[in-house]
């Protein structure tokens, strides 16, 4: 019998990947991050990570350029796109890397790369120049299709819906530790995230707040108050303890959010059994309803703080929106769905440049 022959894989990450590849190889942090990398090697493929980009000399200017839109490709990457059949770009969208990919007739693969729709013109015209010519683009989000479909004027069938996946077996919730007092857990490094509306919320509350974040993002109502505690970088032992100790967990969001923002973090918490409060957003409503997490609307500081003390005040609540949201993922959305998707459509015809 002949044996069937497994397209080989090239995955473009937006930074290099080696030491993350490395944590999760040495089993201190979740598979996810490599979107799909590990799993698909477990079933037999051959995969690759190009990480020349990040390490010779022009990549200090190659990195800062990606503010502006513009995405350079050197000729190691290009020589490695030549020797793969697939190409996943895990990244924005790239006329530049569609362009390259298609000129070497290879099938090319977009995953998690839809963010903020553009407001400039032109970027929004080779944004659709990249959704027309690349074989797939991964959305999270039938709603976020809806969306894209409308606002690009392409059809809904350019876009592949596969669900937000994580490594479920990766989260084990830890024995919490006593803590001097109870306190509001906030996790994101995302521009999409309203501390603001959470800082005022939990100084209501008469509560302390544990942000992980980076200092940029803190808002104004977080400075010079002894009620919040800023993490910048946890290892993920540190985080499931903050995860067990906290009294509640709280994913906020700013207003008219078009893409999957905080879906990462609620569901960490999800997983980790924590009770989440988060902000309302079309995007999550189609992951988790209300017998599973509790929703707020936006820029309501008093919606927060009713729920953050309510949810406190009501273990057995808490309890079971924990354990109801942590079933719900782990039985529909491990990482093995994402290898499913990418294979599905690593197989398909590739659409000619």
């Amino acid at each position: 019998m002949t044996p069937i022959k497994r397209p080989s894989m090239l995955f473009l990450f937006p930074s290099s990947m080696r030491s993350v590849l490395a944590d999760v190889e040495a089993g201190v942090a979740p598979s996810e991050l490599m979107y799909g990398v590990i799993e698909l090697r477990a079933r037999g493929y051959r995969v690759a990570i190009a990480d020349h980009r990040f390490e010779d000399s022009f990549a200090r200017v190659r990195i800062p350029l990606r503010r502006y839109g513009v995405f350079l490709i050197d000729w190691r990457t290009i020589v490695a796109i030549w020797r793969h059949d697939v190409i996943v770009v895990k990244d924005n969208l790239s006329l530049t890397t569609t362009v390259v990919v298609k000129l070497l007739r290879k099938r090319l693969i977009y995953v998690d790369s839809m963010f903020e729709l553009p407001r400039r013109r032109w970027r929004k015209a080779l944004m659709r120049k990249s959704l027309t010519r690349a074989d797939a683009v991964v959305a999270y989000s039938k709603s976020q299709i809806a969306l894209w479909s409308q606002y690009f004027g392409v059809p809904a069938s350019t876009f592949t819906f596969v669900p937000y996946t994580m490594d479920t077996e990766f989260y084990r919730a830890v024995r919490p530790q006593h803590d001097a007092a109870p306190f509001v857990l906030a996790i994101g490094r995302d521009l999409g995230r309203d501390f603001f509306t959470l800082v005022a919320a939990v100084k209501q509350a008469g509560l302390h707040l544990k942000l992980v974040t980076l200092p940029y993002l803190l808002p104004a109502n977080a400075r010079g108050v002894n009620f919040i505690e800023v993490l910048q970088y946890v290892s993920y032992g540190e985080l499931f303890q903050l995860y067990a100790n906290a009294a509640v967990v709280v994913v906020p969001l700013k207003a008219s959010i078009t893409y999957p923002s905080g879906i990462r973090a609620v569901f960490e918490s999800a997983l980790l059994g924590k009770a989440t409060i988060a902000t309302r957003t079309p995007v999550l409503e189609e992951y988790l309803g209300d017998q599973e997490i509790v929703y707020v609307p936006p820029r309501d500081v008093a919606a927060l703080e009713s729920a953050i003390s309510k949810l406190i005040g009501d273990s057995a609540r808490a309890t079971e929106l924990g354990a109801n949201a942590r079933r719900r993922l782990a039985d529909r959305l491990d990482m093995s769905v994402l290898a499913d998707g990418l294979i599905r459509l690593s197989d398909a015809p590739t659409r000619r440049a």
